[in-house]
């Protein structure tokens, strides 16, 4: 398997991949990444272990089959502050593009809610998120919703599954252009979230922190109020303020924390 890749990325990955110690081979290698319910992550890199352009078009190449059998012509693209975000999404168009459906992106990150609520409001077939959520920032990943917004389940992806295992890693597809977001969409999931609101009451000073992530690019539309901790407001997939981009760990809230601690939130 090693061999075969050698013989097939390009220059630039060929290199990378001769430059690999043996212990990092061998976990690159000795298995591949599988895809599972809710959609697929590993660490990014080059090998079948590995989340990389390789592996995009392979899933993109079973899924776009899976999506024309279905008659889907439409998906939402949307990506977070992973390593090779905005790469990966435009594989994806590149990819399915080759399969008559039209894609629909952000030129920049946006939260995950507005990818569900983007299917809906649109009427699209489908939807893909380049995310690992709160897996560590070695890590990335694809989420795949159907046309209601949410992540398929088992019985609605049975059929996926081979088409992806019969891809190949290697294929190539010319470049292709996607479609911009209406920005009536994002002004439709604000009015949304403000009709929830059960009434008008003065706001409580209220730290928040994205943790670098997607929702710092609405959060203050949101709640214009709110007090951000700016060094983590900073689009970033090293995630440098944090040992863990994960909030079920109080270790993530230590900025915030400090923030709180200055403005007596």
């Amino acid at each position: 398997m090693y061999d075969t890749w050698l013989s097939h990325v390009s220059a630039a990955d060929k290199i990378l991949l001769q430059q690999l110690s043996p212990e990092e081979r061998s976990d690159a290698f000795y298995t591949s990444l599988s895809f599972g319910t809710g959609g697929i992550r590993g660490k990014v890199g080059l090998g079948p272990n590995r989340m990389s352009v390789y592996l995009v078009r392979k899933i993109m190449s079973g899924y776009g089959q899976f999506l024309q059998a279905a008659g889907k012509q439409t998906v939402a693209i949307f990506n977070d502050n992973r390593q090779f975000g905005r790469v990966f999404v435009q594989e994806a168009v590149n990819v399915l593009a080759t399969f008559g459906i039209t894609s629909y992106c952000y030129d920049e990150l946006r939260p995950t809610p507005l990818l569900s609520f983007a299917i809906r409001y649109l009427k699209l077939d489908a939807g893909i998120n380049f995310t690992a959520s709160h897996n560590p920032k070695e890590y990335q990943g694809i989420k795949l919703y159907d046309e209601t917004g949410c992540q398929y389940i088992p019985s609605q992806i049975e059929s996926l599954l081979p088409l992806i295992e019969a891809a190949s890693y290697f294929d190539t597809f010319q470049a292709a252009i996607y479609q911009n977001v209406p920005a009536a969409v994002e002004v439709a999931y604000l009015n949304m979230i403000a009709s929830l609101r059960i009434q008008d009451v003065p706001m409580i000073s209220t730290v928040f922190t994205p943790l670098h992530g997607a929702s710092s690019t609405l959060i203050t539309k949101i709640v214009p109020s709110v007090i951000t901790v700016k060094e983590q407001m900073v689009v970033d997939p090293y995630f440098t303020t944090v040992d863990y981009p994960n909030p079920e760990f109080e270790s993530a809230y230590e900025y915030a924390y400090n923030t709180a601690k200055q403005v007596g939130a």
